[in-house]
């Protein structure tokens, strides 16, 4: 997954289109943050938090091996509803994992991050909601639950500026039907209502997804 990220990353840079990079793998940049933070910082931070007097006893947190990563990558680089075999495969892996190391979750790290993604497939949802009625309206119109999730990522800063107003931008767009949106750096996207609908549809799959991840997740809590 990391070298999928980071060779598509590179590709974008090249083709000088970024912005489309984020805009469209934001979901599974957020996955691998958590993955990388939970297994690679995260338990590392918490091996250095032994008292002196149990050091000796104390052991190095390992990382996730190359054979657990590789299950991970293959399920969440999936767009599709995860199946039973999706999820077995993550359980696979963090069994691997918990049973090499002996660490397990703990409820504030599946908790921390993953609230940030759900509040972030939600935002996505109610964009989605608020580009279709403004398409079929054919004026602005956005939905409550749009307008709070707004300004959470604008008071948080978890969307940058400039991405937060290419949003209310493709919402004038929508009302206006117009054929493409165009972000900060002057890109330009097919817009259609079609592409509204497809990017509805693949949250809901995000959303759906999200939450078979965590229901495993959950079940290596301690």
């Amino acid at each position: 997954m990391a070298f999928f990220g980071v060779s598509e990353f590179i590709r974008s840079i090249k083709q000088k289109r970024i912005f489309n990079f984020f805009k469209k793998n934001w979901f599974y940049f957020l996955i691998f943050l958590f993955l990388f933070w939970l297994f690679f910082i995260n338990v590392n931070k918490n091996s250095t938090e032994v008292p002196q007097s149990d050091s000796n006893q104390a052991t190095q947190i390992e990382p996730m091996n190359s054979s657990e990563l590789d299950k991970f990558s293959t399920v969440l680089a999936k767009e599709e509803l995860l199946t039973d075999s999706d999820l077995e495969n993550i359980r696979s892996a963090l069994k691997s994992y918990t049973d090499r190391t002996g660490n397990y979750l703990t409820q504030n790290d599946v908790d921390g991050f993953t609230g940030l993604i759900k509040q972030s497939n939600d935002y996505q949802y109610e964009l989605g909601q608020s580009l279709l009625f403004s398409w079929d309206q054919q004026k602005i119109y956005t939905t409550s639950g749009f307008d709070k999730l707004y300004k959470e990522m604008q008071d948080a800063n978890y969307r940058k500026s400039g991405v937060l107003q290419f949003n209310k931008n493709r919402l004038k767009q929508a009302a206006e039907h117009q054929s493409y949106s165009e972000d900060e750096d002057g890109n330009k996207y097919e817009f259609s209502r079609e592409v509204i609908l497809q990017g509805i549809d693949k949250i809901s799959v995000a959303r759906k997804n999200m939450d078979k991840i965590v229901s495993v997740f959950d079940e290596f809590v301690k």
